[in-house]
């Protein structure tokens, strides 16, 4: 009868943790709690929904604004360094082989989060160059706009 109720027990609970919503690394009170199926997430710091995904493919900065459709947009430098997370988690990169260390929210974006190329921001630097933030290394950088970047798309909510 014990071992029959520990059984009940151990699945009561894991029913219960499969359901529940996931807590990012982030901390305390920074996410509303989320699924790992939501396709934003809500940063009740900053008041910033973010989309989970990116584009799918790093693109110019004249094609960046399409990419945001709707009600989103491209963040600001200040918005999109948010989401740096100042501890770098390793996780395995199947292009390259290899582990590599990753400066975002693993809970929160980190498996829709390719490093191999910057971010776009909406802060330009000069006519020519817009602030870029590499969740690679952590890094902000000034690129051209027909270098190609990966774009997350963002929007307020009060």
């Amino acid at each position: 009868m014990r071992a029959r109720l520990r059984f009940a027990v151990r699945g009561l609970v894991l029913g219960a943790l499969v359901a529940l919503p996931v807590s990012a690394d982030a901390p305390r009170g920074q996410y509303a709690n989320f699924l790992r199926t939501d396709q934003r997430i809500r940063d009740l710091k900053t008041k910033l929904v973010w989309e989970r995904s990116v584009s799918p493919a790093p693109v110019a900065f004249a094609a960046a604004d399409a990419v945001c459709g709707g009600d989103t947009r491209l963040p600001t430098l200040k918005e999109l360094l948010t989401l740096v997370d100042e501890a770098p988690h390793e996780v395995y990169d199947l292009d390259r082989k290899r582990n590599v260390l990753k400066y975002i929210d693993q809970q929160a974006f980190g498996g829709q989060t390719p490093i191999d190329k910057g971010y776009w921001t909406s802060s330009m630097g000069s006519a020519t160059k817009a602030w870029t933030v590499d969740f690679g290394t952590g890094e902000t950088s000034l690129d051209d706009l027909t270098d190609p970047r990966y774009v997350r798309c963002v929007r307020f909510v009060p």
